[in-house]
């Protein structure tokens, strides 16, 4: 792959993860009711609806931002990862929407494994192979 396909291909895992949290962030500020549901009982009942909307989409505006930036981006898939798990695990009465959830979390797992600072993949260092760049704990003999 040369580097301008690399860079492509990078720019749209990126941007399909930041837009997915883009757009439920700005949606949810728009028209609050349908997403009021998507949350479980014991979230609504610590604190208030406009609180819980605000403090969800502020941090998936800073995610999908952060994505989108390219710049250091294994923490933020973590954590859209963590939040697609928490969706999945929370709300999986709900097939209709965990189905999507599902290629989110997936995609947000690659881009935190293939950003891993211990690992450089061939997308984010242009190298054909995953290489190892610290020294491994040895272990102990007992």
């Amino acid at each position: 792959m040369n580097p301008r396909e690399t860079r492509i291909v990078w720019f749209l895992l990126r941007f399909g993860v930041a837009f997915t949290f883009l757009f439920a962030a700005i949606s949810a500020f728009v028209n609050p009711s349908p997403w009021l549901s998507y949350f479980p009982s014991f979230l609504r009942t610590m604190m208030s609806d406009a609180t819980l909307l605000y403090m969800w989409g502020g941090a998936e505006i800073v995610i999908g931002v952060w994505i989108l930036s390219g710049k250091k981006i294994f923490i933020p898939s973590i954590m859209a990862a963590g939040l697609m798990l928490g969706i999945f695990i929370f709300d999986f009465g709900s097939i209709k929407v965990i189905f999507r959830n599902v290629c989110i979390l997936s995609t947000s797992i690659a881009l935190a494994i293939i950003t891993n600072p211990h690992y450089r993949f061939h997308f984010v260092h242009e190298k054909h192979e995953a290489t190892e760049v610290h020294t491994p704990i040895k272990e102990i003999d007992s």
